[in-house]
C-alpha cells in the first residue's frame, strides 16, 4: 500500500481515459455522464486516505469507475421526472397577467391618477409622500407643520376618495373613527 499504487492507479486512468470512456458512454448514455463519472473516479482515487496493494490494478480501476457510473446512473434516476409529472408541471397556472388582466389593471392605474388629481394639493402631497415615498407620517407632519393626527387623517380622506372613484368603497364612506364630542 502507498503513494506509488495511487500513482499507478491516475497513470492507468489517464492512458486509458478514451477506452474507459467510450465504455462508460454505453453505459450513461452521453459522453458527458461519462466524463463526470471518470473525473469523479480521479478524484476517489486522488482523494482516498488508503490504497491498497494493488495486484490487479487495471481491474480495480475498473471497479472504482464502475462504482462512481452505478452512483451516477442512481442519481441520475432519482433526478428523473414520471411522464405525469412532466405532464403536471405543463397544467401549473401562470402569475403572468394575461391580455384582460392587462388591460384592466392599466385603467385602474389611470382611474387612480385620475382621483389622485381630483384631491386638493396638500391632501395629495401627504398622501403621495407617504404612500408613494413611504416617509413617516411624523416627519411628513413636521415638515408641513401639521399635526400628526391631522396628516394621518389627511391620507385616510385620500384613501376613502380613491377607493370610491375605484368603486372599491361606496362614496361617502369614512373609515376613520369618529371622535367623542368633548364636553368641557
Amino acid at each position: 500500500m502507498g503513494e506509488s499504487d495511487r500513482a499507478t492507479l491516475l497513470r492507468l486512468l489517464l492512458e486509458q481515459y478514451q477506452t474507459l470512456e467510450q465504455r462508460f458512454v454505453r453505459r450513461l448514455g452521453t459522453r458527458a455522464a461519462a466524463s463526470d463519472a471518470l473525473h469523479d473516479a480521479y478524484l476517489r482515487i486522488r482523494m482516498a486516505r488508503a490504497v491498497p496493494k494493488l495486484d490487479d490494478a487495471a481491474s480495480y480501476l475498473g471497479r472504482i469507475v464502475g462504482n462512481v457510473a452505478a452512483d451516477h446512473r442512481r442519481s441520475a434516476s432519482r433526478r428523473l421526472l414520471s411522464q405525469t409529472e412532466i405532464a403536471a408541471s405543463f397544467e401549473l397556472p401562470s402569475d403572468v397577467p394575461g391580455p384582460d388582466g392587462i388591460a384592466e389593471s392599466r385603467s385602474e392605474v389611470m382611474a387612480l391618477q385620475a382621483a389622485l388629481r381630483e384631491l386638493p394639493a396638500r391632501r395629495r402631497a401627504i398622501f403621495i409622500a407617504a404612500r408613494v415615498q413611504g416617509r413617516p407620517h411624523q416627519a411628513i407632519a413636521d415638515s408641513l407643520g401639521l399635526s400628526r393626527r391631522t396628516v394621518e387623517t389627511e391620507i385616510q380622506r385620500a384613501l376613502d376618495h380613491c377607493a370610491a372613484r375605484l368603486g372599491k368603497l361606496p362614496a361617502g364612506t369614512c373609515t376613520l373613527p369618529r371622535r367623542k364630542a368633548s364636553r368641557g
